[in-house]
């Protein structure tokens, strides 16, 4: 009988172990993120490394599988990075902006609506200084707008203009007995064109084509436009020299100054006023997330204006767990939902999107 006990005591012990332990990691999970704000010193720079992961979607909302993932500070929101820029022109203590890294994952569109942020935060009279050892396209559409670009002497800058390759697979296809049976309406819906054809049909290439020009337009009118270079130089420099050291960037007009760190910090020392050995106060971009400042509108109203984001593959079909694609039921119900909102009067559909299902498409579009 005592050993009973003993045995019972001991499994007792262990379930109830079993079921503190976790409850207190959950606790001590939910205290983690329940820190105070973080708060911006006087004289303070904002720090936007670009390499930061812009996501459509939000990912600022609570969940544990986001608090597990390394990558979370390392992500942000386009509409809190676009709302963290606006909220920094009216904040009386920072002063400027400095764009960091030397690589940017976003799209075209999202790095143009980052490029007008930044020409409005300038509007404020506050200073964007960009610096990096290595300096991508993309990293210099958007560093364009600087008032200064500053790069290490032995750094190099990536300009290939833009372009497009497909990959066609109908001989290895043939060559494993595969045939594909495909239906499309249109001479222009290509996507299965690598699985039928071994080259580019004109219908296609004349689409891409018009998207590839379409996109070097802008990216080159709005480079010489913010580097103060031509067009025509802009084009010749990308023809022939896709790779530049930085003195041959330089030369180009697309870089300000070759300087090392510590020089540009010293740079930054002096715009900020403050003397050479002097700590620079600066504080993230996604840090700045949490940063209340009083701006813009100080009334409210019940009227609303909804953004719905379709992001991803879009298919039939629900799936609440998967946030990377777009589900006809799913995202049909949350119109409806919205639509049936008395006080939201409109509805913005932002899009971004390959395309997908014909159904789900249409289910949607109902």
């Amino acid at each position: 009988m005592k050993q009973f006990l003993i045995t019972l005591l001991a499994v007792l012990t262990g379930v109830v172990i079993l079921s503190i332990v976790p409850f207190l990691i959950t606790i001590g999970l939910i205290a983690s993120t329940s820190e105070s704000a973080p708060s911006v010193q006087p004289n303070s720079v904002l720090v936007y490394d670009l390499t930061t992961i812009v996501s459509d979607i939000s990912v600022e909302d609570f969940n544990f599988s986001a608090l597990m993932n390394e990558r979370l500070d390392k992500t942000i929101s386009l509409k809190s990075l676009l709302n963290n820029i606006e909220k920094a022109s009216y904040d009386a203590n920072i002063k400027g902006i400095v764009l960091t890294g030397n690589s940017v994952s976003s799209n075209l569109a999202d790095m143009t609506e980052l490029r007008k942020a930044l020409l409005k935060f300038k509007e404020s009279g506050k200073f964007v200084y960009y610096f990096s050892d290595v300096i991508s396209q993309g990293c210099l559409y958007i560093s364009s707008v600087a008032d200064g670009v500053y790069m290490v002497p032995e750094g190099t800058v990536e300009m290939f203009g833009v372009n497009s390759q497909n990959l066609f697979l109908k001989n290895l296809l043939d060559n494993i007995g595969v045939d594909m049976q495909v239906i499309r309406h249109g001479k222009f819906k290509s996507a299965i064109e690598p699985y039928v054809q071994t080259s580019m049909s004109e219908p296609a290439r004349l689409q891409l084509q018009k998207v590839v020009d379409g996109m070097w337009s802008q990216m080159r009118s709005d480079i010489a436009l913010g580097r103060g270079i031509s067009e025509e130089a802009l084009d010749e420099y990308v023809n022939n020299t896709p790779y530049a050291n930085a003195t041959t960037a330089y030369q180009a007009g697309l870089v300000d100054s070759l300087v090392y760190l510590d020089e540009f910090d010293n740079i930054l020392r002096q715009k900020l006023g403050i003397g050479n050995n002097a700590k620079i106060q600066t504080i993230g971009i996604t840090s700045y997330s949490d940063v209340y400042v009083e701006y813009g509108q100080t009334s409210y109203s019940q009227d609303k204006i909804a953004v719905v984001y379709a992001m991803g593959e879009i298919l039939d079909g629900s799936n609440k767990s998967d946030q990377q694609n777009i589900y006809a039921g799913d995202l049909s119900r949350q119109i409806r939902q919205v639509a049936r909102d008395k006080d939201v009067k409109a509805i913005v559909l932002r899009v971004s999107s390959p395309g997908g299902s014909a159904l789900a498409s249409d289910i949607i579009w109902r």
